[in-house]
C-alpha cells in the first residue's frame, strides 16, 4: 500500500544498510502515475549540431598541439617559392628523400600537410617563434621618387612612421596597426635576417638576394604603388616619378655589453624598383631587383613553374 506521501514505504533493512534514498525509491511507484518512462522521455535530445560542435572542439584539441609539433618533424616539401607564409616547417634536404624511413616519413608528409592547409583555410597557422634568438639588426622600408631632370624636382624619401626618429630613445604609443607593420617590414626581409657572412659565397648570396625579390614581386609592387599615389593625394599637382625604389634602411644592434647609446650608424640598401612608364614584354616582371654583389638593378623573368 502506497504511504501518505505517495511513495511505498522504504525497507528497514535497506535503510540500516546506509543505501541512498533514490536508491530506495527507483522503480517505486508513485501516487500521481509519474512514471519513469514518462521522465527518460522528458530528458532533452542531443541534436546534430550540438554533435559536430563537440567533435570540432574535439578536433581543435588534438589539431593544435599535433600542429605545433609537426613544425619540428622534417617533411618532404617542395621547396616555397613565392610570397613569404610565415610557415616555419622543418623540411627534410630532397637527397635524403628516398633514403627515409618508411611509413612513417609518409605519415609525418600527411600531417603536416593537412595542418598546414587546415591553418590556411581557418587562419589558425601555428608559426611559433616563441623562443628565437635575439636579433643584431632591424631594418626598415623606405621608398625614394624619383623624377626626370627635366622636371627639376628633387628625389624624395619616404619613410614609414614605424621607424623612430632616434632608434636610441624613442616610445611608440600602441595603435592599431598590426596589419601594416607586418606588411611592411616583409618587403625588406632579406637585408634584416640576412648577411654575406651567412652564404657559402657570394654567389650564393646573390642568388638568395635577387630570387628573395622574384617571389615578393606582387606584394612589393602593390607595397610601392601604394606608397606611391599616397604621396601623390598629399601633394596635389605633382607629376607621377617616373621612377621608385625600395630601399631596407638598416639598425644594426649595438654591441653586447656596451651602452645602448652607442648603435652604430645605420645604413641603406636598395631592394628593388619599378620604372611605371617602361614597357615590359610577356616573360618579364615590372619589377627590378638589386644585385647586391654588382651593386646595379636587374631585370626578372617570370618562373617557369611556380
Amino acid at each position: 500500500m502506497p504511504s501518505a506521501a505517495g511513495f511505498d514505504k522504504p525497507n528497514c533493512r535497506n535503510i540500516r544498510q546506509g543505501l541512498p534514498i533514490h536508491a530506495m525509491v527507483v522503480g517505486t511507484r508513485f501516487s500521481t502515475g509519474y512514471s519513469n518512462s514518462t521522465m527518460n522521455e522528458s530528458r532533452p535530445k542531443i541534436r546534430i549540431r550540438e554533435r559536430l560542435l563537440g567533435a570540432f572542439v574535439c578536433f581543435q584539441l588534438l589539431a593544435i598541439p599535433i600542429g605545433s609539433y609537426i613544425k619540428l618533424v622534417p617533411v618532404r616539401v617542395p621547396e616555397h617559392h613565392g610570397e613569404i607564409n610565415g610557415d616555419l616547417q622543418l623540411s627534410l634536404p630532397p637527397e635524403k628523400w628516398i633514403s627515409a624511413r618508411e611509413p612513417m616519413q609518409t605519415i609525418f608528409d600527411s600531417v603536416a600537410w593537412v595542418s598546414s592547409r587546415w591553418g590556411e583555410l581557418t587562419g589558425q597557422a601555428q608559426c611559433w617563434a616563441l623562443f628565437a634568438s635575439f636579433g643584431k639588426k632591424a631594418a626598415f622600408p623606405v621608398v625614394e621618387l624619383h623624377w626626370t631632370e627635366e622636371s627639376s624636382i628633387p628625389s624624395v624619401k619616404l619613410k614609414t612612421h614605424f621607424e623612430p626618429d632616434d632608434p636610441c630613445r624613442y616610445f611608440y604609443p600602441p595603435e592599431p596597426s598590426c596589419r601594416l607593420y607586418n606588411y611592411e617590414y616583409r618587403t625588406c626581409i632579406f637585408y634584416w635576417v640576412a648577411s654575406p657572412a651567412q652564404f657559402d659565397d657570394q654567389e650564393d648570396y646573390r642568388k638568395h638576394a635577387i630570387d628573395c625579390v622574384r617571389d615578393m614581386h606582387r606584394s612589393v609592387g602593390t607595397f610601392l604603388r601604394w606608397r606611391t599615389e599616397k604621396y601623390l593625394k598629399e601633394h596635389p599637382g605633382t607629376p607621377h616619378p617616373n621612377r621608385i625604389v625600395l630601399i631596407a634602411r638598416v639598425l644594426p644592434n649595438p654591441a653586447p655589453g656596451t651602452s645602448r647609446l652607442s648603435r652604430p650608424p645605420a645604413y641603406e640598401i636598395p631592394v628593388a624598383q619599378w620604372l611605371p612608364h617602361r614597357v615590359n614584354e610577356s616573360q618579364q616582371l615590372a619589377i627590378d631587383a638589386w644585385d647586391p654583389v654588382n651593386h646595379s638593378f636587374v631585370r626578372l623573368e617570370k618562373r617557369s613553374s611556380p
